[in-house]
């Protein structure tokens, strides 16, 4: 058994075909991206896609996918500390290493802007549309979003509730479908995301995973031997266990990062219990401040 998979397809998001006429000419041109053809001839052969921006956008992605890949299909999470993945975001759109069609993709959105600016534009927009009525400031601006507190029992009352879901539909409907450079702050609302994907599909399609786990000793082997019995696959072992794709940057100021924590820390407890799983218990906990 082979394994092989396809990194950035984006075939369910800015690379869907709106001109196909019919499901099947849509199927079509996703399954061009796995090299179909090739794969019929070798039924040995599995083939899996890591896009993490299906995660963001599923009001988007979820019906494209079911009627592309009506299929049992097996998804893996992999969620890390999302005061630590903002940075990252930052990092690497930001980057001028890489190819053209990388750089292309990243956008310029960016390059003239602190992370600060970006973490107080993104508050600002979720505070306008409402879906942050918790984020407590002393003025409509980027400013005062960056002086935030959380109203924690406004938090309790609005969460999961049906405006709550209209309003990260509306944030959804403002990711641009030609840059990375977008939803600095939104993406890390993990559980707004994981809600929605498991109200759509059965919990035991899903494994999900945190990045941290796999720094550990053992982590790698420990995760794979998992994610072979989720797939239902013969365990192969890991030959290269090295970090991939690292990248150095300025280290975060303390001041954005203690409100990255107030804002992200009742989120990530919801996301805990929504899994339900021991490990996944307040998962990133924070001195909040």
């Amino acid at each position: 058994m082979n394994f092989t998979f396809k990194f950035y397809v984006q075939c369910l998001d800015w690379r869907w075909n709106d001109k196909a006429k019919s499901a099947k000419s849509r199927r079509g041109h996703c399954l061009k991206f796995y090299f179909s053809e090739e794969l019929r001839k070798h039924p040995s052969l599995l083939t899996g896609d890591s896009t993490p921006s299906y995660l963001t956008s599923p009001d988007l992605v979820i019906p494209r996918l079911k009627e592309v890949f009506p299929w049992d299909v097996k998804f893996f999470i992999m969620l890390r500390d999302p005061v630590k993945r903002a940075r990252s975001h930052f990092a690497m759109v930001t980057s001028q290493d890489g190819t053209a069609e990388q750089l292309k993709v990243r956008g310029k959105e960016w390059l003239q802007k602190s992370f600060e600016e970006i973490v107080g534009e993104d508050l600002l927009c979720m505070k306008n549309i409402g879906l942050i009525p918790h984020w407590k400031v002393e003025r409509m601006d980027v400013e005062s979003c960056l002086k935030g507190e959380v109203d924690i029992s406004i938090f309790n009352e609005f969460f999961g509730s049906k405006l709550e879901e209209d309003c990260y539909s509306k944030y959804q409907a403002t990711i641009p479908m030609n840059t990375g450079s977008h939803t600095l702050v939104g993406r890390g609302l993990y559980i707004l995301q994981v809600r929605s994907w498991l109200k759509n599909f059965a919990k035991d399609q899903f494994m999900a995973v945190k990045l941290e786990d796999m720094a550990r000793s053992g982590g790698v082997e420990k995760l794979m031997s998992k994610a072979f019995r989720h797939l239902g696959v013969p365990h192969v072992n890991v030959q290269d266990e090295s970090p991939k794709n690292v990248r150095s940057y300025r280290q975060m100021d303390d001041g954005v990062r203690r409100v990255l924590e107030r804002f992200y820390d009742p989120y990530n407890k919801k996301l805990g219990d929504f899994l339900d799983e021991e490990s996944w218990l307040d998962p990133w906990p924070y001195a909040v401040m």
